[in-house]
């Protein structure tokens, strides 16, 4: 395959782009260089997919976060935050009296 020195960055970011690859930069050099998270980012969920096909997500312990290596031609994705949509009174209704 052919080389590529580029990090495509995209997802729930302030802009989506592609950067120079540089070894001394993690991932989250690589974030900052998108503009940062945007307010609908899922954070503790975003992943890089590797050249290869592979994928490595955000790991936490406890207080903890471990990042992935970030390697030429990688692209790093931030998910949207799922929107959780609270019940209607009708629908509070109809379960409380099917349940009564």
């Amino acid at each position: 395959p052919k080389f590529d020195g580029q990090i495509k960055i995209s997802g729930a970011v302030l802009l989506e782009t592609q950067v120079p690859f540089n070894a001394k930069n993690n991932f989250k050099d690589y974030i900052s260089s998108a503009g940062g998270y945007s307010g609908d980012s899922w954070v503790k969920n975003s992943y890089v997919v590797y050249a290869n096909g592979k994928a490595a997500t955000t790991k936490r312990f406890l207080f903890f976060k471990s990042y992935p290596k970030i390697y030429p031609g990688s692209e790093i994705i931030v998910p949207k935050n799922p929107v959780l949509k609270a019940m209607s009174t009708g629908e509070i209704i109809g379960i409380s009296s099917a349940m009564a």
